[in-house]
């Protein structure tokens, strides 16, 4: 009995001393601390949320040459996309500071290169997710489309339940926001995520 409980106290003090480390400043806290100028003079091993996601959005990308009459509708942050529904879905990306890119393109092994509709930066996962709204699946030729699409995706390692988020909708199935945003928030950590962007502050 008394080695079971040797052992039990040799788990108590490891565990104690793990949760003392959980408490100690992130990694890149003293990059946090240096000045702007200094910031210049050095290159960091880990970088913040909002660090790394800034730099993330600001690699530069050309967007789906193809119909680009169809871009008539703005997004809170600026952006042109080409329904509603896309409006919405941006905006609450953009509100909940999922960084994304809208029609960035993926080459794929064959060499043929697609736009998903959105890419993600899931922060709390150093990943990036793909987004694909298929909002007009009662049309059969965009219907045959979007599972080529999504067959040329899974044969590149881009499918649901791993890197692929996929919404749709329908007259009989209408899209829905509110549901939409619940399971971003979820699925994305976004209460993990805030506190990352701030660099992990309290």
């Amino acid at each position: 009995m008394s080695h079971i409980l040797e052992s039990a106290k040799k788990e108590r003090s490891l565990l104690e001393k793990y949760l003392g480390l959980m408490k100690t400043r992130p990694a890149d806290h003293l990059y946090r601390t240096l000045s702007e100028g200094r910031k210049m003079l050095v290159s960091p091993v880990l970088l913040d949320g909002g660090t790394y996601a800034d730099m993330w959005l600001a690699k530069t990308y050309a967007g789906n040459p193809q119909y680009p009459e169809r871009l008539t509708f703005r997004t809170r942050r600026g952006d042109l996309v080409r329904s509603k529904t896309e409006v919405f879905i941006a905006n609450v990306y953009f509100e909940l500071g999922i960084p994304y890119k809208y029609e960035c393109p993926v080459v794929l092994r064959n060499g043929k290169t697609r736009y998903p509709d959105f890419t993600l930066l899931d922060i709390a996962h150093h990943r990036v997710v793909y987004h694909e709204h298929l909002g007009m699946l009662e049309d059969p030729d965009y219907r045959k489309a979007a599972l080529i699409k999504l067959q040329e995706y899974g044969e590149n390692g881009i499918f649901t339940g791993k890197n692929l988020i996929l919404t749709s909708e329908t007259s009989y199935a209408p899209f829905d926001p509110e549901r939409f945003r619940n399971n971003v928030w979820d699925a994305f950590q976004v209460e993990f995520l805030r506190k990352v962007i701030k660099g992990g502050e309290s």
